[in-house]
């Protein structure tokens, strides 16, 4: 009986830390060797592009596509790597976009790489987060309960 009980105290306290963890953040890497420092800035935010492959010491340029705006023409270091911060144009409309990269490659031919960026409304959310967690209060209630219950059961039973 009592496996039984540590194996359901195990799984909902397993289910309980899956269910409160904090959504997590990481940058978005394409094929290619492109990627973005921040992948859902807001108007007139920023985000660094950092790439790789390009021919060195030559010229990329750095465009946002839904309606293309040059955002920087930018010089490959002598590997030929890109890092620039560029900044999304305050007009830019909220919701998905693509930045591209576009140069000549290491090999010499011309190169495009590009990547999906997503503008978020002007201001972050529309509305702010106020109150608690009661999804993450209710279940700690209910693994409380089904403890207590289990606890409960094996003393009778014991005590039988």
């Amino acid at each position: 009986m009592r496996p039984r009980i540590v194996l359901a105290v195990f799984g909902v306290c397993a289910i309980a830390m899956i269910v409160a963890a904090p959504g997590a953040r990481a940058s978005y890497s394409s094929d290619g060797g492109l990627s973005l420092s921040n992948t859902t800035p807001a108007p007139g935010g920023s985000t660094t592009v950092t790439s790789s492959g390009w021919k060195p010491n030559s010229e990329v340029t750095i465009t946002l596509h839904s309606t293309p705006v040059v955002l920087a023409t930018v010089k490959a270091d002598a590997t030929g790597s890109v890092n620039a911060a560029v900044t999304i144009p305050s007009s830019a409309s909220a919701g998905t976009h693509t930045i591209e990269l576009a140069g000549t490659s290491s090999a010499g031919a011309p190169q495009t790489l590009s990547t999906p960026i997503t503008v978020e409304a002007s201001g972050g959310d529309p509305l702010p987060r106020t109150g608690v967690a009661v999804a993450a209060l209710v279940l700690v209630g209910v693994v409380l309960f089904v403890v207590g219950s289990a606890l409960s059961t094996a003393r009778k039973r014991a005590l039988r």
